[in-house]
């Protein structure tokens, strides 16, 4: 309760706090994560990936969410009817070849 206290009224306390190794940029990125107006966060994980390579003694590089693939739709009522009909075929010229 009291973490949320302090996120809701703006006296959250930093990162650095707890860890004083965590470089100034990731602090930076993590209040802006977090800040209380949606208008001043990231408007998307890409701005977020953006912010991280961006930082001056960043050695790693942050790879961005993949890209959507738009697979194709195959509708399962489609491939029974295919089936089905496949199947009839058969049944018929079987019956016919008797």
């Amino acid at each position: 309760p009291s973490l949320i206290k302090e996120k809701f009224t703006g006296t959250y306390r930093q990162i650095s706090v707890y860890r004083s190794d965590v470089p100034a940029y990731i602090t930076a990125i993590i209040s802006r994560c977090i800040a209380i107006s949606p208008k001043d966060r990231f408007g998307s994980v890409e701005e977020i990936v953006n912010a991280l390579n961006k930082a001056e003694d960043n050695e790693t590089v942050i790879i961005g969410p993949k890209p959507k693939v738009d697979k194709p739709v195959r509708s399962n009522k489609k491939l029974a009817f295919i089936a089905s009909s496949i199947g009839v075929i058969i049944l018929i010229i079987i019956i016919s070849l008797y």
